[in-house]
């Protein structure tokens, strides 16, 4: 059986087809050029897919993981923020459906990670665990006793919109102080560039940099790592999961800071938490949306 899996993300919209073994045959990645707003996203979506579908395979359903609160049980956007601007309210599921003709399942892209990492990652007997996502925004996902917790609204896990900094930095959801604002691969990059007068255009420039000890970026990564560090030592107390999960962009630099942020997390007079980078990297996301498909597909709960 083989399926498509889909990450909308707002710098790319990733797909790939993935077997029911877990097997990853083809992929395609489209900017996802979310700044010209909702048909655009769209239309970057319906490219992955159609140009998928065209492939020699015998696609049975497609999953979708996206970023912003997602009523997975009727395929909606209940709230998306500004990195995906005109998203909120989109029936994704029955545009995609009566498109394609094809059964889909839509979710949160980090609860889809998550997903992913349990089913082809390297965490399968754990079944208490944070994710926490750092990208264009910062998202996250909660499992408890082997089962996704998505709150009552669809919120759960959204770690990014929750206050960090009172009256601190402006959020592009509109509020002051929010995770996001502090620990998005975008916050971190605009910091690099305030702090040193830099043009940086991407936080693998930076760590570059601080890798290579230049002395005005060391403290913005030191203090990006001290912030992180804080952040899951205060998700760590009112949680306590067997293990957090770190993905999403930020991720792929880790040989530079992951090191650093270890030690900062010792600081805790508390015990520190056991912290593990995700295992699939950018493809989690992707192995999560298509593990949720073929669950519908096979009547299973999902």
């Amino acid at each position: 059986m083989e399926v498509i899996g889909v990450d909308i993300g707002g710098t790319a919209i990733k797909g790939a087809i993935i077997s029911s073994n877990g097997d990853w045959w083809e992929e395609i990645n489209v900017p996802t050029r979310a700044k010209n707003g909702k048909n655009e996203i769209l239309s970057g979506l319906m490219r992955v897919i159609s140009e998928l579908l065209n492939k020699k395979f015998n696609i049975v359903g497609i999953g979708i993981g996206s970023a912003g609160n997602i009523d997975h049980l009727n395929g909606i956007v209940d709230f998306a923020s500004e990195n995906l601007p005109g998203w909120s309210g989109v029936c994704l599921q029955s545009v995609i459906e009566e498109t394609y003709k094809l059964p889909v399942v839509v979710d949160n892209d980090a609860n889809m990670a998550l997903l992913g990492e349990m089913w082809c990652g390297s965490h399968p007997h754990t079944q208490s665990v944070v994710m926490v996502t750092l990208g264009t925004g910062v998202g996250g996902a909660n499992m408890f006793d082997g089962k996704l917790s998505r709150g009552a609204s669809f919120k759960g896990g959204n770690w990014g919109h929750s206050n960090f900094v009172p009256g601190g930095r402006l959020c592009n959801c509109g509020r002051k102080g929010c995770v996001e604002a502090y620990l998005s691969g975008t916050a971190f990059v605009e910091r690099a560039c305030e702090q040193t007068g830099r043009c940086y255009r991407h936080g693998a420039d930076v760590f570059n940099d601080y890798q290579h000890r230049v002395a005005d970026v060391v403290p913005v990564v030191q203090s990006y790592i001290q912030e992180l560090a804080l952040f899951i030592d205060s998700l760590a107390e009112g949680l306590n999961p067997e293990m957090f999960l770190i993905g999403g962009g930020v991720i792929h630099a880790k040989e530079i800071w992951w090191e650093d942020f270890q030690k900062c997390l010792k600081q805790n007079p508390q015990p520190s938490p056991l912290v593990r980078s995700a295992s699939l990297g950018n493809r989690a996301g992707i192995y999560g949306a298509a593990s949720t498909i073929i669950k519908k597909v096979e009547g299973k709960e999902f």
